[in-house]
Protein backbone atom coordinates (compact mmCIF):
# COMPACT_ATOMS: atom_id res chain seq x y z
CA UNK A 1 0.00 0.00 0.00
CA UNK A 2 2.90 2.46 0.70
CA UNK A 3 4.06 1.69 -2.60
CA UNK A 4 1.04 2.83 -4.52
CA UNK A 5 1.10 6.21 -2.26
CA UNK A 6 4.36 6.79 -3.18
CA UNK A 7 3.52 6.85 -6.59
CA UNK A 8 0.27 8.79 -6.36
CA UNK A 9 2.16 11.23 -4.91
CA UNK A 10 5.08 11.51 -7.90
CA UNK A 11 2.43 11.38 -10.02
CA UNK A 12 0.64 14.14 -8.41
CA UNK A 13 3.75 16.74 -8.28
CA UNK A 14 4.59 15.80 -11.96
CA UNK A 15 0.71 16.48 -12.69
CA UNK A 16 1.14 20.19 -11.15
CA UNK A 17 4.89 20.45 -12.45
CA UNK A 18 4.26 19.83 -16.25
CA UNK A 19 0.70 21.23 -15.79
CA UNK A 20 2.04 24.94 -14.96
CA UNK A 21 5.04 24.53 -17.28
CA UNK A 22 2.41 24.05 -19.92
CA UNK A 23 0.80 27.42 -18.93
CA UNK A 24 3.51 29.17 -18.73
CA UNK A 25 4.32 27.65 -22.74
CA UNK A 26 0.97 29.04 -23.82
CA UNK A 27 1.76 33.04 -22.36
CA UNK A 28 5.09 32.04 -25.47
CA UNK A 29 1.94 31.27 -28.58
CA UNK A 30 1.41 27.71 -27.68
CA UNK A 31 -2.47 27.03 -27.87
CA UNK A 32 -3.19 26.96 -24.21
CA UNK A 33 -5.46 24.22 -23.74
CA UNK A 34 -2.62 21.95 -25.95
CA UNK A 35 0.36 23.45 -23.67
CA UNK A 36 -2.18 22.31 -20.59
CA UNK A 37 -2.25 18.79 -21.92
CA UNK A 38 1.15 18.08 -23.06
CA UNK A 39 2.32 19.43 -19.69
CA UNK A 40 0.11 16.56 -17.76
CA UNK A 41 1.46 13.96 -20.30
CA UNK A 42 5.16 15.05 -19.72
CA UNK A 43 4.62 15.63 -15.63
CA UNK A 44 2.88 12.03 -15.77
CA UNK A 45 5.78 10.56 -17.57
CA UNK A 46 8.62 12.20 -15.03
CA UNK A 47 6.53 10.92 -11.87
CA UNK A 48 6.35 7.50 -13.25
CA UNK A 49 10.57 7.50 -14.11
CA UNK A 50 11.25 8.94 -10.35
CA UNK A 51 9.19 6.85 -8.91
CA UNK A 52 10.75 3.96 -10.63
CA UNK A 53 14.11 5.55 -10.14
CA UNK A 54 13.72 6.03 -6.28
CA UNK A 55 12.75 2.02 -6.06
CA UNK A 56 15.22 0.57 -8.72
CA UNK A 57 16.69 -2.70 -6.89
CA UNK A 58 20.57 -1.65 -6.04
Amino acid sequence: MQQNNELGQAVMRGLLLGGSIGLIAGWFGMHPLRALLTGFVCGILAGVTKYRLDNRKP
